[in-house]
């Protein structure tokens, strides 16, 4: 009977850890989530002054093309487990 309330103590030990890692990972995507949304808007405002609209765009559009292609290369190469 002890063991088996030490199996569901610790589940639900485990239950509160994958709960609050889950909700730290969601504030934490949020929060890059507005990051990148604030300093596109302040790099689009700052090229706007310098280029015509549509060519600020592009270059915001090109940087994250190009960021895009990095984190694939990455996520598709770079992470892989050699035997």
């Amino acid at each position: 009977m002890a063991v088996s309330a030490l199996g569901v103590q610790r589940a639900r030990q485990a239950a509160g850890n994958a709960a609050r890692k889950a909700a730290l990972i969601a504030i934490a995507m949020l929060g890059g989530a507005v990051a990148l949304f604030c300093f596109s808007n302040a790099g689009l405002i700052a090229l706007e002054q310098q280029m015509e609209p549509a060519a600020a765009w592009s270059v915001i559009g090109g940087v994250y093309g190009v960021a895009g292609v990095v984190l694939y290369v990455l996520a598709a190469f770079g992470l892989r487990r050699r035997p």
